[in-house]
């Protein structure tokens, strides 16, 4: 991970800053990789499973660990409290997929029947009700999501403290702001994103 990290610390300070400050966990019994909040020592942690990651090559590593830092600056860790895990998982995946370059082949996007450039909830939502129909493009795209190896393991987001963990995220944020590493314009995008997790929170 070293080498990642430095790759990003060069091309995307921000990144490099929010990787290198995970607990990262190599672990053969993850599936293929993921991110959860451990809650003994309030970190969030990264899980790789070295036979996948290894059979990457490197643009696939960087994108998958994007993938996986993304979910930690969305919030999705927290924000699919309360809701169907894996169809939430199905969600947040589509809502940041398609903004990433280079994943394996096989990860999950939007289907032609919905929107682009939407929200994990949104997604969500959609998936629901077409899910509830027992017929339509959800029945597709679960048989894709639990048969393809390639789109990451969420089954540990249910573990520790969703407030700990949203102040946590938030925490790792206001420091690589106050660091240089995000602009004030990117900053705000992330303090929308943790509003919105507030308010979702509340409900």
């Amino acid at each position: 991970i070293e080498k990642h990290i430095n790759y990003f610390k060069k091309n995307n300070p921000f990144y490099g800053d929010m990787l290198e400050s995970f607990d990262t966990r190599i672990d053969p019994s993850v599936g293929t990789a993921g991110v959860s909040y451990d809650e003994s020592i309030d970190n969030i942690v990264l899980f790789i499973n070295p036979g996948f990651f290894n059979s990457l090559n490197f643009k696939e590593q960087i994108a998958v660990l994007i993938h996986e830092i993304q979910h930690i600056t969305n919030y999705h860790i927290v924000r699919g409290k309360g809701k169907d895990h894996e169809v939430y998982n199905m969600g947040s995946d589509m809502a940041i997929n398609q903004y990433i370059k280079n994943l394996p082949q096989g990860v999950l996007y939007p289907p032609k029947e919905l929107k682009k450039n939407e929200s994990a909830e949104y997604y969500y939502n959609k998936l629901n009700k077409n899910r509830k129909k027992k017929k339509g493009f959800f029945k597709s795209l679960k048989d894709k999501y639990q048969k393809d190896s390639k789109k990451g393991n969420h089954e540990r987001w249910n573990n520790g403290n969703s407030e700990k963990a949203g102040d946590n995220i938030k925490k790792k944020i206001d420091e690589t702001y106050s660091n240089g590493k995000i602009t004030k314009n990117e900053k705000k995008k992330f303090d929308k994103t943790y509003k919105d997790y507030k308010k979702e929170k509340s409900k």
